[in-house]
């Protein structure tokens, strides 16, 4: 099932006048989005909310919270990146050859004009 948010504005709203309310919609909607994964996600996915929900926790500011939680995304992202790159390097690196002994017909290019 899809959770629908509110709008932006009464997302800011809440945030200004009812924090409790916006996280109760956070939770929801986190809680439906994991309920709508494939099964072999959603223990990946509420091991996910749990640390993001245990920065927030730790956070001293609403700020600290946003700058946790964005370290963990940046550093997941440059581990995904560093994985990516050792894949690629090893599916891709060019087998090393003597190429001392390797020879070439050089062809000419033949003018059509």
């Amino acid at each position: 099932m899809k959770y629908e948010l509110p709008d932006f504005d009464t997302l800011v709203a809440l945030s200004k006048t009812n924090p409790e309310a916006l996280l109760k919609i956070k939770t929801e909607a986190s809680q439906s989005l994991i309920d709508a994964a494939p099964m072999h996600c959603k223990r990946r996915l509420a091991g996910l909310q749990f640390q993001i929900d245990m920065e927030t926790r730790r956070a001293k500011s609403p700020m600290d919270s946003c700058i946790r939680v964005s370290k963990m995304m940046h550093q997941t992202l440059g581990e995904l990146r560093s994985t990516l790159q050792g894949a690629i390097a090893e599916n891709f690196e060019p087998a090393v050859e003597d190429l001392s002994q390797n020879s070439a017909t050089v062809l000419p290019f033949r003018n059509f004009s």
